[in-house]
């Protein structure tokens, strides 16, 4: 099989002209261009030493060199078979000049090989003379300082209408890494000092290639601080080339790793790259100390949220368990446990088979479970499913992008479920605020911009009472390219158009929300497979995002490593308000670089400092009573305003009492400082003092009750000493208010007009919680309803129901509850205002089940569904124990027919009221 025919890459050939030596006598016979003018010619008595041998052929050298660097005295021999020669054999050669080009059988455009170069050849020769046997090797020409140097900025620029081989174009080897190389193509080299610049990488056949530069990478480009080359718009290191394992074999060797001494090989070319086929044995390696990184960022405030994002390449159950283990272990504790986590990548449950599977819970519930295994917290995760074979990758596979989030430090996601695969997302006017039609959602999934690509994913989420609005990508790859050093140049990028329609789309998508707020807080980030200065990229900044790499010193923005050049394909983009906001931004490099991958791209992982610290309730702290129901309201979720600048009369947006909400301010007129008015209705039947938390230490901010039209000189009805214990004010100077400056207790608030004034502050968002000092929050709600369960306690109005939390409907694992027992369920607040919760029941028979709630419809809604299953189980109204006229009336009382041992999920969503009275119970059939 001829060399390198599996790979596909890019070639073209220069004149060689050793072919020619027996016919001419002058040096012009070899021609300086990437094809020899001696095409197609019989040359008889081509002189030259045998260099090396291959499974089809040999190398051959003309020992005599004719002082023309642009010339090669070298060539390959094409015998088809094992040849019947030995390295130090003087031959004479008759046979047919050739040009081959590697990978391209048949030749035409659509082949994979159409844009390589070529190697000139002597095609299976007519007649080999052998002259001796023994004979010294020509030496090797020396690569580095001491040596000729390759060009390290240009690998070609003056092709003749973009191909190297057209007649005309200049042949430039001092200037060009195309021209360079190819002037050395057949010939021995020493290769000084090699340091890789990308880690040993295995093919099929066996062969190993380490990506390299000579002397230590003196002449090279860029540098990464760990031994890598980096790429940058005018620069894509044309000093590289790839050491390949022939005669000898190569150690595994990750980037930064170097040879001492001198690697001794055959200039080859295969695949779109110069190869430098190792012909003596290596120097040994000295390991260049290359470790695996951990975020620089460090441990969160309460009020800074961490967003990653990480391919993890194909990852499926069928993975070895130390693969999830090894994630797990990344995430928890080289990642620092992120808030948020857009992971591309993530197969389904059966891999790569073609069997219909694109359900993916198997393999995030793996990953889950090696997070929390690792020592890290408990995720939830966020996706849609993708239809089968439809979004690229490996076939079989439904590679996605999905949220992991955690909920455990303050983010929430805002879930709108009932998108489909093929449902558009859309942006929605909320009160004059931008939200979403579905979170999660896809972005413009039948768009033909992602066709066989993945779909964007997005989600909107809320931090510290900060909306936040999320896009997931993965772009597509940068496959059918053509070669950095192939005949075409520049090379034509095929698969950017895709790249820049599917930029556009996204950019359309955050125009929509950056429309109804400039200041919105937007993301977009994931695996966009291209670089931070490519036009994709470009297209997504036009809609006011900034790139987060670009913080990064130049030799540092890298998250792959491709044929030895260093570069970003992982992007986080964000929206001004959180380019504001952003305290650090890494990527972490744990696996590009490393012979043994975890995956092939490094995570990211950016750091915002959003909205204040949450909110703080400390009863203990209160002077006169215990304000546990209280502190229950604070921790719930948290609805948004937009202040007013508190001048005039205009007193801002409404505040409800007993509501935790994230408020965002104005700019104050000096840059950086925020300000904002809120108004503020006591609603009592008569005076009575009220509690306020903020999330900030030290804020400026003041309640003052609004007499006629004025709202000015009225007297500030916080006052932070009366907060405060008889404890906690002994040892206090001064007003005391440093130590609890978050926390307040009002004077006694009257009904009417209030109003609160924040700032001047250095954060955009406060996060704030007012309520009547004897506000509390019980765990109950009336009877069951319309009751006729066979457990008399069910119905009972004295009975004492089970308190239990549900999460909201994006848990994997939500709480499971017993058949005949009544429990009292608090349901998780949303950013809309809506409440809801997620439980799970296995009824232990077969049977009709009769769901009750202690609240009928409309408040709350009750729907039950197997696991796994959109199909919701249709309940029985006529089945009802009580007659009604109205079946409606009795939504609060359902007859299901469910199957023993099946897991079910039961839903709930609500419009107002956190708590719900509920019971499951068997009824007769």
């Amino acid at each position: 099989m001829r060399v390198a025919q599996e790979r596909a890459a890019a070639a073209a050939e220069r004149a060689e002209g050793l072919a020619c030596r027996a016919l001419y006598e002058s040096a012009t016979y070899k021609g300086e261009a990437h094809l020899s003018p001696h095409l197609g010619q019989t040359v008889e008595n081509v002189p030259g030493v045998v260099t090396a041998l291959r499974s089809n052929g040999f190398y051959l050298q003309d020992p005599t060199a004719d002082f023309d660097p642009a010339t090669s005295e070298g060539i390959f021999v094409f015998t088809s078979s094992a040849p019947a020669v030995a390295v130090g054999d003087s031959l004479l050669v008759t046979s047919v000049v050739s040009e081959f080009r590697p990978g391209c059988s048949p030749c035409n455009a659509s082949s994979s090989g159409f844009a390589n170069l070529t190697t000139t050849e002597l095609d299976r020769p007519s007649a080999i003379q052998v002259l001796s046997s023994g004979n010294p090797l020509p030496e090797p020409v020396l690569l580095g300082a001491l040596g000729r140097t390759p060009p390290s900025r240009v690998i070609d620029d003056d092709a003749v209408a973009g191909n190297a081989e057209n007649a005309g174009s200049v042949f430039d080897p001092q200037n060009d890494g195309l021209d360079f190389y190819e002037s050395l193509e057949g010939m021995r080299v020493a290769l000084e000092g090699a340091v890789a610049v990308g880690p040993s990488a295995d093919f099929s056949g066996g062969s190993r290639e380490i990506p390299v530069i000579a002397e230590s990478g003196g002449a090279a480009g860029l540098r990464t601080p760990r031994g890598g080359v980096v790429i940058q718009a005018s620069d894509f290191n044309p000093e590289r080339i790839h050491l390949v394992s022939g005669v000898v074999p190569l150690p595994e060797v990750n980037v930064g790793d170097s040879f001492p001494g001198n690697v001794v090989g055959v200039i080859d070319y295969s695949f779109g790259n110069f190869k430098l086929v190792a012909t003596a044995p290596l120097p040994a390696v000295r390991p260049g100390g290359l470790v695996k990184e951990t975020s620089s960022l460090g441990a969160p405030t309460d009020n800074q949220l961490s967003v990653a994002s990480f391919n993890v390449e194909n990852l499926d159950p069928s993975d070895p368990p130390a693969k999830f283990a090894a994630l797990g272990e990344v995430i928890t504790n080289r990642l620092g446990a992120p808030d948020l986590l857009a992971l591309e990548e993530v197969q389904d449950n059966s891999g790569p088979v073609s069997n219909g599977v694109v359900d993916a819970s198997e393999t995030i519930a793996l990953l889950v479970s090696a997070i929390t295994a690792a020592g890290g917290p408990s995720y939830e995760y966020a996706s849609i499913d993708p239809q089968p074979n439809q979004d690229g990758g490996e076939p079989g596979g439904n590679i996605r992008v999905g949220f992991l989030f955690r909920t455990d430090r303050g983010l929430s996601l805002v879930s709108r479920p009932g998108a489909t695969s093929a449902t558009p997302n859309a942006v929605v006017n909320q009160g004059g605020a931008p939200s979403l039609r579905f979170s999660p959602g896809r972005i413009d999934p039948t768009n033909a911009a992602f066709a066989n690509s993945r779909k964007p994913l997005a989600a909107q989420f809320a931090f510290n009472g900060v909306p936040l609005f999320v896009v997931a990508n993965h772009f597509n790859s940068k496959g059918g390219d053509q070669p950095l050093f192939g005949r075409f140049q520049p090379p034509v990028l095929s698969s950017e158009s895709q790249r820049v329609a599917q930029a556009q789309v996204v950019t359309s998508f955050v125009s929509q929300l950056r429309a109804l707020d400039p200041g919105a807080a937007v993301i977009v980030l994931g695996d966009l497979n291209d670089f931070e200065f490519s036009p994709p990229v470009s297209v997504l900044e036009a809609a006011g995002l900034h790139t987060l790499v670009e913080t990064l010193l130049e030799s540092e923005r890298y998250s792959y490593v491709f044929e030895g050049n260093s570069q970003v394909l992982d992007q986080v983009l964000v929206s001004d308000s959180l380019r504001e906001s952003l305290t650090g931004f890494d990527i972490v490099h744990l696996s590009s670089e490393f012979a043994d991958q975890l995956s092939d791209h490094d995570p990211a992982v950016a750091r915002f400092t959003l909205g204040s610290l949450p909110l703080r309730c400390d009863a203990a702290a209160l002077a006169s009573r215990s304000l546990a129901g209280a502190c229950d309201e604070v921790a719930r979720g948290t609805s948004t305003l937009q202040g007013v600048l508190p001048t005039g009369t205009d007193l801002g947006p409404v505040l409800a009492p007993g509501v935790a909400y994230g408020l965002r301010l104005v700019e104050s007129g000096v840059p950086g400082m925020f300000v904002g008015r809120f108004r503020y209705n006591a609603a009592v039947s008569s005076p009575e003092r009220h509690v306020l938390y903020t999330g900030t230490p030290s804020l400026a901010i003041s309640l003052r009750e609004r007499s006629g039209v004025t709202t000015t000189g009225a007297e500030n009805l916080l006052d932070c000493r009366r907060y405060l214990s008889e404890e906690l004010k002994t040892g206090l100077t001064g007003d005391g208010c440093s130590l609890l400056k978050e926390g307040f207790r009002t004077s006694a608030l009257s009904t009417g007009d209030h109003f609160i004034d924040i700032g001047p502050t250095a954060s955009r968002w406060v996060r704030l919680y007012i309520a009547p000092e004897d506000r509390t929050a019980a765990i109950s709600s009336p009877p069951i309803s319309a009751c006729a369960a066979p457990s008399p306690e069910i119905c009972s109005a004295g009975s004492s129901p089970t308190p239990l939390s549900a999460p909201g409907f994006a848990s994997l694992n939500p709480p499971v509850i017993q058949a005949d027992s009544v429990y009292g369920v608090r349901l998780k607040a949303e950013m809309d205002g809506r409440l809801e919760g997620a439980l799970s029941f296995v009824p232990p028979s077969t049977g009709p089940y009769l769901l009750s709630l202690g609240t009928p419809a409309p408040s709350f809604i009750a729907q039950v569904r197997p696991e796994g299953d959109r199909a919701l189980v249709a309940p029985s109204c006529a089945g009802k124990v009580q007659a009604t006229a109205n079946c409606d009336s009795f939504k609060s009382n359902q007859l299901l027919q469910l199957v023993a041992g099946t897991r079910y999920r039961v839903e709930l969503n609500a419009s107002q009221g956190s708590w719900v009275r509920l019971a499951i119970s068997h009824a007769s059939p």
